[in-house]
């Protein structure tokens, strides 16, 4: 199934969407999906003429279609007035060929490169060694899509957050400056959300600031957000019961979470909210359910007040495995066809709840493991969600699944191994040094 390879993915994201035939939907059908033994990595179909779409998979389809991509890499097809954005991470490398290749189909691409590090009092922008201004110069050939690296907040507490956005001019200066130097055309700040509590009107103002900073000089500003509700799935009674248990006697269990007031005020003030709408209950097997994508969209979309096309819903790149009532471990799509070809799972079950799809196998322990990867239904219905309700999309990263073209990719979600190296650093009490 392609979703495990950056077309099966990508150029579905951007895919054309065609009436179903005769009222039905081919991800239902009965009829077996196609098993292409074809050399050739490209086809001339997409993957719904392909007959991919659907609930009822066999691993042997997934396989051999794994990495097999869409001819057509730059036909872009999702709503032109939408943002589709993709992830790019030094630690799956893969994803910088493939931007490349489908640079086509989106309107923004965010290599993860920057930090904004606060030590020993000291605020400093990191992450200029991983910048590649050759790749850079050849993903914006197209003359459409932009390159907003992610710079994430780090190393700070409700406190030293709250005096960094106090001192708004400093840091809103050197971030200015660090994007009109490296010509950047804009940046994805992750941070000014926090997952603790911090001055609203604070940081409110600091992104309003910002922003107007931003705008002046022809950038964009998108943020990073959690899910917008404390949002939970109960499949019985027990695990409802245990949950309202952990509310009391610990901290709040359950979906990151952001008040809906937030992206209202933050939705006035950057050019689109990065919702992390995945990793919802991993240890239980759930992933992204959409039910969750669904409350996400509606809490924003009843109150009147929210662009939607500035909402930019989540769309995990990457799986778990694990045995239930342990921790999981996240998978990519090479590690999934692997675990396909060793355990031929005989059925690919459709989860109802969470719309998702899984497969179990017994591990060496002799202990039921789970297995739950993103398929094309899965992204199906999410896209569609997003375009019925005018929201964009982003993608959580393209160098998580795999084709030959760009496998490059580490074994596991990690972090990238190289010393920091610092482009500025200021002080909190105002001192700066570039």
């Amino acid at each position: 199934m392609t979703n495990l390879q950056t077309i099966g993915v990508m150029s579905y994201v951007c895919d054309r969407y065609e009436m179903f035939i005769n009222g039905g939907v081919a991800a239902h059908s009965n009829v077996d999906d196609s098993d292409d033994e074809s050399e050739s990595q490209t086809t001339q179909q997409d993957v719904r003429k392909r007959n991919l779409v659907r609930e009822n998979i066999r691993y042997k389809s997934i396989v051999s279609n794994a990495d097999k991509y869409w001819v057509k890499t730059n036909k872009r097809t999702f709503p032109a007035d939408r943002m589709t954005l993709a992830y790019v991470t030094p630690w799956n490398s893969g994803g910088y060929e493939a931007a490349e290749l489908f640079s086509g189909k989106f309107t923004h691409v965010s290599p993860v490169w920057h930090q904004i590090a606060l030590k020993d009092k000291v605020i400093s922008l990191q992450g200029t060694h991983d910048v590649d201004k050759k790749w850079i110069a050849r993903v914006k050939a197209n003359g459409k899509t932009k390159i907003v690296p992610r710079f994430i907040l780090e190393g700070f507490n409700p406190n030293t957050l709250n005096s960094a956005f106090r001192e708004a001019n400093s840091l809103i200066k050197s971030i200015i400056q660090f994007i009109t130097d490296y010509n950047y055309d804009g940046m994805v700040l992750e941070g000014v959300i926090p997952y603790f509590d911090i001055d609203r009107n604070i940081r409110n103002h600091f992104v309003e600031k910002l922003y107007k900073e931003m705008k002046s000089i022809n950038k964009q500003l998108i943020l990073v957000s959690p899910v917008c509700l404390r949002f939970r799935l109960y499949k019985d009674i027990l695990s409802l019961i245990l949950t309202l248990l952990c509310l009391l006697f610990t901290k709040p269990l359950g979906t990151k979470l952001v008040h809906v007031e937030d992206l209202i005020v933050l939705g006035g003030n950057c050019d689109g909210i990065s919702m992390m709408t995945y990793d919802y209950d991993p240890n239980r097997g759930q992933l992204a359910p959409l039910e969750m994508f669904q409350y996400a969209v509606q809490s924003l979309e009843q109150t009147g007040k929210f662009t939607m096309s500035k909402l930019m819903l989540g769309l995990p790149f990457y799986g778990y495995t694990g045995v239930f009532g342990k921790e999981a471990s996240p998978i990519l799509g090479r590690q999934y066809i692997e675990l396909l070809k060793s355990h031929k799972p005989k059925k690919i079950s459709w989860d109802t709840s969470t719309h998702e799809h899984t497969f179990t196998y017994k591990n060496n322990q002799g202990n039921e493991q789970w297995v739950n990867f993103p398929s094309l239904l899965f992204l199906e219905e999410r896209i569609q969600l997003a375009k019925q309700s005018g929201c964009s999309l982003a993608i959580w990263e393209i160098g998580q699944v795999e084709h030959l073209l760009c496998y490059f990719g580490c074994d596991r979600v990690g972090f990238f191994a190289n010393k920091p190296i610092t482009y500025f650093r200021f002080s909190l009490d105002g001192e700066s040094e570039w």
